[in-house]
């Protein structure tokens, strides 16, 4: 099912602060910074090993990463895993009672993605993404991939982050 991590998330007030930490005191390079208006936060990406740690601080209070840190302060927000058969993972977590925030994998830069939703005691958003076959389009590299989906109507629970009940 899940074949590696790729991708850690945390949430954060301050980048140059959390820069200090993982750039200054532990020697992480930075992979890219970038400014998404779309989600509404600023974004670096640091390399460490095959996984990308992303730091992403809101640039508004209302954006989901924003209202995440006022509940819970600086913490994890979303881990990326890539797997071999996104709809098979997809049904297998369904069977095992998780709840998906897509219906159907989402075509992006490099493969397919998919989010469960981040219900009971763990609280954290998780990426599924699946590579597509090599040779027909190049890896993505993380700056281009989306740190948090669009939750549909409806399901805006908890100022549009749903945690453990």
């Amino acid at each position: 099912m899940i074949k590696k991590l790729r991708l850690v998330s945390i949430a954060v007030p301050e980048l140059d602060a959390a820069l200090e930490f993982f750039r200054d005191a532990l020697g992480l390079q930075v992979d890219s910074n970038i400014e998404d208006p779309h989600h509404a936060l600023k974004r670096v990406h640091l390399k460490v090993g095959e996984t990308a740690l992303a730091l992403l601080q809101p640039i508004e209070d209302e954006s989901p990463v924003g209202r995440f840190l006022q509940e819970r302060g600086s913490a994890l927000y979303h881990l990326g895993f890539e797997v071999e058969d996104i709809e098979l993972t997809m049904r297998t977590l369904l069977a095992r009672g998780a709840e998906l925030l897509d219906r159907e994998p989402r075509e992006v830069p490099g493969g397919r993605i998919a989010f469960v939703r981040p219900r009971g005691d763990r609280g954290v958003l998780v990426e599924l993404w699946e590579p597509n076959p090599e040779g027909t389009e190049a890896q993505p590299d993380f700056a281009s991939r989306p740190p948090v989906p669009e939750l549909p109507p409806g399901s805006d629970e908890n100022g549009g982050r749903p945690h453990a009940r």
